[in-house]
């Protein structure tokens, strides 16, 4: 879009520059127009995005409505509670207590993970997703089967918050149906997600 703007502005000035439309110290219509028009396109480019402020403490009040999480399998039982949510660069980090019945031991610790932000233009909602673990301790110091307990724990995280919505857009805010929206760019500022959505057409 800015390029169109400079090959118009370009076009403008070839044009002044043969036919002296604007110079130095002269205003007219023609002039003015092409200052006019410059500015329209301009204020349509940035009307092609739209920002969206969502406050970390408004993720981490989604999140906690969905912990703690028990349940017992057939080979192992998990129990996760107290998520603490945090930005990790443009991504969302998630840290928790897990305890868990595993390979004939009582396992607990801490779990970080590092997921990213989705949207789903159908429903107009954000999801966290691709979640994977950047940390963990357990209180078993020779315990040998710790990326199987990492692996367990991590689908158990990732099946538990697909399909959760942790914020919700609201659409008499657009003139654009939210299934038209696009995720274009998602950046941290200060305890706030900037969510840049593609508006289109």
């Amino acid at each position: 879009c800015i390029f169109n703007v400079w090959k118009y502005q370009m076009a403008g000035s070839s044009k002044r520059v043969r036919g002296h439309a604007c110079e130095r110290g002269t205003i007219n219509m023609k002039c003015l127009s092409a200052v006019a028009v410059a500015l329209t396109m301009l204020a349509g480019c940035n009307a092609m995005h739209r920002e969206i402020t969502i406050p970390r403490a408004r993720l981490q009040e989604m999140v906690d409505k969905k912990f703690p999480y028990d349940k017992n399998a057939v080979v192992a039982r998990f129990k996760l509670d107290s998520p603490e949510v945090y930005f990790a660069g443009s991504n969302i980090g998630m840290k928790l207590n897990y305890y868990a019945s595993l390979f004939d031991k009582e396992l607990q610790g801490n779990a970080d993970f590092n997921g990213r932000l989705a949207y789903k233009p159908e429903e107009g909602a954000f999801y966290l997703t691709d979640f994977d673990i950047v940390d963990i301790t357990i209180n078993q110091a020779n315990f040998s089967h710790e990326d199987q307990l990492k692996t367990a724990i991590l689908k158990v995280v990732n099946n538990y918050l697909d399909g959760y919505p942790v914020y919700r857009l609201d659409e008499a805010g657009f003139k654009q149906k939210l299934g038209k929206l696009l995720l274009k760019e998602v950046r941290v500022e200060g305890e706030s997600l900037i969510v840049v959505m593609d508006v289109g057409s």
